[in-house]
């Protein structure tokens, strides 16, 4: 009877619309790392599954004959980045990624950023708004306009607290060596 409910839970809507959203963007992920390769002269190794959904690292990118564990993510609407800080009240997949780099592709550029850089000015932003009631904050920062905003996601039913922030707040966190590149894909 358990096996009956776990599969009838298995085939539902939001369900097939995630594993949908996750093939889909698994083979983005594929697309990037093999440009990645090829147009930004990058060695980039897929990681297993066990480190994507256990450590949250995508793949592996070589620079300077160092192996950096990598999130890549992607943006095709706007300018910017966008980070899941929580999810109904936990640390949300951009918080607890283990990876050193993040891999952001947005609008054919390729920006490579340290994720210690990311959750610097992610705690940051979080403290500036914490006593905040809105749901969405503008706020600038060190000169950038950025945003948090808590969001429900349309799949999963769940609270996502988000940043969205403007790639040229890192410049000074981009390797200047391999980004930004060019990408077509």
């Amino acid at each position: 009877m358990q096996f009956k409910k776990f599969l009838e839970g298995w085939a539902s809507d939001s369900t097939m619309q995630y594993q949908a959203r996750v093939k889909k963007g698994r083979a983005r992920e594929s697309s990037i790392m093999h440009a990645m390769n090829l147009q930004c002269n990058l060695t980039v190794t897929p990681a297993p599954n066990h480190d994507d959904i256990l450590r949250g690292i995508d793949c592996y990118v070589t620079i300077n004959r160092r192996i950096y564990p990598t999130q890549i993510k992607t943006r095709q609407s706007n300018e910017d980045l966008l980070f899941v800080i929580s999810e109904d009240g936990k640390p949300g997949r951009d918080m607890k990624t283990q990876a050193e780099l993040y891999a952001f592709l947005i609008n054919e550029k390729l920006y490579l950023i340290k994720t210690i850089a990311v959750r610097k000015v992610i705690n940051d932003l979080v403290q500036l708004t914490k006593n905040e009631k809105e749901n969405r904050i503008n706020l600038n920062y060190k000169g950038v306009d950025c945003e948090i905003s808590k969001q429900n996601d349309p799949v999963t039913g769940s609270v996502k607290l988000m940043a969205f922030i403007p790639p040229s707040l890192f410049t000074d966190f981009i390797d200047p060596i391999v980004s930004p590149c060019r990408l077509t894909i």
